[in-house]
């Protein structure tokens, strides 16, 4: 399968931080898809899983079009949105939450969370283990027009959420 360029869907940024550690999670949307329609599935996702990490706050957002290497801030209502609670650690901040699907043409696609405030057991929660991943998977399979694959198709998403540590973060972490 040829690689297709990272540009090929309208990509939407939003920064958050999490104790000081600045992040940005990346959604993809397909051409109909909107500032407020992404916005909104991004605060019902979050509303879903934010249970999960430590106390973290989205700090600003960027849209970069179709085609576009350039990326530029968008009036978002979710600036200042937050999520998870607790005070973070250096234990929970480079856990990573991923959730991966595909689209129908097999390209895969992942939303990454950092900030697991959870045990880490087997590096996997499944939907029969938490109802929180249960509604985010199931919105994330609901979503018509955001969450998609770099090809722009709607991404049909796995039965779980991935667990893991990240090694920047990590030394991040140690560094203090």
């Amino acid at each position: 399968m040829a690689a297709l360029a990272v540009e090929n869907t309208v990509r939407y940024f939003y920064d958050y931080t999490q104790s000081g550690f600045s992040h940005t999670l990346l959604i993809r949307g397909t051409t109909g898809a909107t500032d407020a329609s992404v916005d909104a599935a991004l605060a019902t996702l979050l509303g879903d899983i934010g249970s999960l990490f430590v106390g973290s706050v989205i700090t600003a957002a960027r849209k970069a079009e179709k085609d576009s290497i350039f990326s530029f801030p968008f009036a978002s209502d979710r600036i200042s949105d937050e999520f998870g609670s607790g005070a973070s650690n250096s234990i929970a901040n480079p856990r990573q939450v991923s959730f991966v699907g595909r689209s129908p043409t097999g390209r895969r696609v992942r939303f990454s969370i950092f900030g697991f405030a959870g045990n880490l057991t087997d590096y996997r929660i499944t939907t029969a283990e938490s109802a929180a991943v249960l509604a985010a998977v199931n919105h994330l399979n609901a979503f018509g027009t955001e969450f998609c694959a770099i090809d722009g198709q709607t991404a049909s998403w796995q039965g779980y959420a991935n667990v893991g540590l990240n090694d920047y973060w990590v030394r991040q972490s140690r560094a203090g």
